[in-house]
């Protein structure tokens, strides 16, 4: 089985900060290890800065001269796959849609209904192509929207992640010596809300990643330094609201780090991690949810009673290895694709 993953490095250049994109490759190679000639997985990064892909048509030049069974493309800037392209390859093709961008309505699907219609084109990003259009001979992937199979050949997905990193070998509370943290940026208007009220407060909230100029500037941190955060941390706050508003919820890496390092989590808006008669994690058996008038006497609460978080968090570590193991992950892929 041979994989090509076509993305932009989320900083240019350092390929080894701990996005998203990055992540997919090693849950590849634990899933199937390193060097397994029966899979084998390969990149084309594309993107403005010297010794990238540079253009579109390279891009598109380059997928197609390339052998693979499946090929996965994270479209960014104007990078997009061309129809002609997307025809060819049809269900051996995943785009990757990791941001609904759409937030006119409360309703979450509406939303989603709405974007999928679109050409793709907001702020930097331009996309001709809407994926209702495109998932007519390819398959798209949402990252912060749905599970399974919500349109004919759209997919919601978890978090593709390499348990090698981020697993914790069952040590819950042995090393974790920050109380409560959040781990990521701040670029969104409810982590900054969430950031005020912390602050009139006595209690200690640790911020990693941040790039709120009032904490420090943002950090680049691998994917070792990333999981070893989660760790450590014996509450993970979860933001859910996009940078497109409050309408727009989006559950994306985040839990299924948490849930992969044993943490235990408080997240705002549970029902971003719902769709239909599915959950991807279960409110009060996996996690618990917060909001701007509870938060405070929540993670005093769980902070007080270490059982009931570890127990939590014990479950929601198990739910993940038992249904979203990286293994799991590339067998959805491979079936959507016609691949097995």
């Amino acid at each position: 089985m041979k994989v090509l993953f076509v993305y932009k490095p989320y900083f240019e250049n350092d390929f080894d900060s701990g996005s998203m994109q990055e992540k997919i490759r090693g849950s590849f190679h634990c899933a199937f290890g390193e060097n397994n000639p029966n899979y084998e997985f390969d990149v084309i990064h594309f993107g403005l800065a010297p010794g990238l892909i540079n253009t579109p048509k390279e891009m598109n030049e380059e997928i197609i001269r390339r052998d693979f069974d499946v090929c996965i493309v994270s479209e960014e800037l104007h990078f997009s796959v061309e129809m002609n392209v997307i025809k060819r390859l049809g269900k051996k093709l995943f785009l990757c849609c990791w941001d609904n961008f759409i937030a006119t309505d409360p309703d979450m699907h509406i939303n989603f209904l709405t974007m999928m219609k679109m050409p793709r084109i907001w702020g930097e990003h331009k996309w001709p192509i809407p994926l209702a259009e495109a998932s007519q001979y390819c398959n798209v992937l949402a990252a912060d929207y749905g599970k399974g199979e919500i349109f004919p050949n759209v997919y919601g997905i978890g978090n593709a992640l390499d348990t090698r990193i981020y697993n914790t070998n069952n040590t819950y509370e042995k090393n974790r010596n920050i109380n409560v943290g959040f781990n990521g940026t701040f670029y969104t208007a409810e982590r900054d809300r969430y950031f005020e009220i912390f602050r009139k407060t006595d209690i200690p909230i640790e911020f990693t990643g941040s790039c709120n100029k009032t904490i420090f500037p943002a950090q680049v941190l691998s994917d070792e330094n990333y999981a070893d955060i989660y760790k450590r941390t014996k509450i993970s706050l979860q933001f859910t609201e996009s940078i497109f508003g409050p309408n727009n919820k989006q559950r994306k890496g985040r839990p299924f780090e948490i849930a992969a390092c044993g943490s235990f989590m408080l997240s705002t808006y549970p029902e971003a991690y719902k769709f239909g008669n599915s959950e991807w994690f279960t409110e009060g058996v996996h996690y618990d949810s917060i909001d701007e008038s509870n938060c405070i006497d929540k993670i005093e609460y769980y902070l007080a009673n270490p059982s009931k978080r570890i127990a939590m968090a014990d479950a929601m570590h198990k739910h993940f290895l038992d249904h979203y193991s990286p293994l799991q992950w590339w067998k959805d892929i491979f079936k959507w694709a016609g691949a097995e």
